[in-house]
């Protein structure tokens, strides 16, 4: 039963491997969803861009908006001009984590470094 000892020991590395993979590929998998949700996302909003495009880009002025009259007393219903339309269904918009705000790249201490060369020059510290 000496060997017995030697192959738990494997065993058991094996096993904390392995559950360490387990938890890497979780945090892959959640990531790669992740992304895929923003996509659908961006996709969604790239269509309605694109839709509401053409509908200005066909919007012409030679349609006229109508008079305050036939929308109250509803004739542009009657005359088949107005089409009633599902309501959309909710779309959840999943917690996004917003990304960092950007900052500037350039050195910010420029001029503070220039005042103290200048000042080490002259002898002075600020």
């Amino acid at each position: 039963m000496e060997g017995s000892g030697d192959n738990t020991c494997v065993s058991y590395e094996q096993v904390n491997g392995l559950l360490s993979l387990v938890v890497e590929l979780k945090e892959e998998v959640e990531r790669l969803r992740t992304i895929r949700e923003c996509e659908r996302e961006i996709d969604w909003w790239t269509h309605s861009l694109r839709v509401r495009e053409h509908v200005e880009a066909s919007h012409t002025l030679e349609d006229p908006p109508p008079t305050s009259h036939l929308a109250v007393e509803g004739d542009l219903e009657k005359e088949g001009k107005w089409k009633q339309v599902p309501a959309r269904r909710s779309r959840q918009i999943p917690s996004l984590l917003l990304p960092p705000p950007e900052l500037p790249l350039q050195n910010q201490y420029r001029i503070l470094q220039e005042e103290l060369a200048v000042g080490e020059e002259d002898g002075t510290s600020r």
